[in-house]
Formats: C-alpha cells, structure tokens, sequence
C-alpha cells in the first residue's frame, strides 16, 4: 500500500507530459525517420502508395502534437509560477490526460486532409549505356 502511494506521487502533470512528448518523438524515430532516410539516400520512393500516406501523415501529427505538448508544458509552468502567490496552480492528471488527447485529435485533424492529397508519382527514368569511348548515351 504504501508503495502505491509513492508511485501515485511520481505520476505529476509534468510527467504526463514528458510522456506524451516521449511518445511523439518515438512515433518519429521508429515510422518516420527510417523511411525519410531510404528516401534521401535513393532519391526515389520504394514503399509504395500506402506508405506514402501514412510516413507523411504520421510525420505532421507527431510534429504538431511535439509542438502543442510543449507548448501546454510552457502554460502549465507559466501558470504555475504567476499564480503561485495567489492560490497554488495544481492542475489535475485526469485534466492533463484530457488535454493531450485533445491536442493529438486536434493534430489528427489537421494533417487528415494530406492523407486524401499525399500520392506516389510515377516518371520514367531513361536507362542510360556507356559506349565504348566512355560517353554515356539514353539506351534505347
């Protein structure tokens, strides 16, 4: 019991966001940056329509829902620091678990329309021969 208390007590708001940050910094690292990788070495997009979609959107949602969590961490501090004299700022976990979900279906909505917009363009890439004194020519 007493062991449940203290853990209780290291689950503080700050936390809560540091763990959403956390979170949206993993969804980068593991879907994003891989795949962005390929793509900046290669030159060329090998994953397909579908991956297009989602690398794309996953990527603006975790960026904007990094950026909303610590914009709210900024409030909460700024908060906690100006009302500090007045009344004690102490805004609640169940509060802060509802404002992050929030701000990631926010961050959901507004890259929801690149899911629609995002596609694969296919060109056609001249295959090039070298001749024999070396020049390179289209293979036709």
């Amino acid at each position: 019991m007493r062991e449940n208390i203290k853990y209780m007590a290291a689950v503080s708001v700050t936390n809560i966001f540091l763990v959403n940050l956390s979170v949206a910094d993993l969804l980068v690292t593991l879907f994003c940056m891989p795949v962005q990788i390929a793509k900046s070495v290669t030159l060329l997009w090998y994953f397909g329509e579908v991956m297009c979609k989602t690398v794309n959107f996953l990527q603006g949602v975790a960026v904007a829902s990094s950026v909303f969590t610590i914009t709210a961490m900024s409030v909460d501090r700024y908060l906690a620091i100006t009302q500090s004299l007045r009344q004690p700022w102490m805004p609640s976990r169940r509060g802060a678990c509802s404002l992050l979900a929030c701000l990631w279906l926010i961050s959901l909505a507004i890259f929801a329309p690149l899911l629609a917009v995002a596609a694969v363009e296919r060109e056609m890439v001249p295959m090039l021969a070298r001749t024999k004194n070396g020049s390179v020519r289209p293979n036709s």
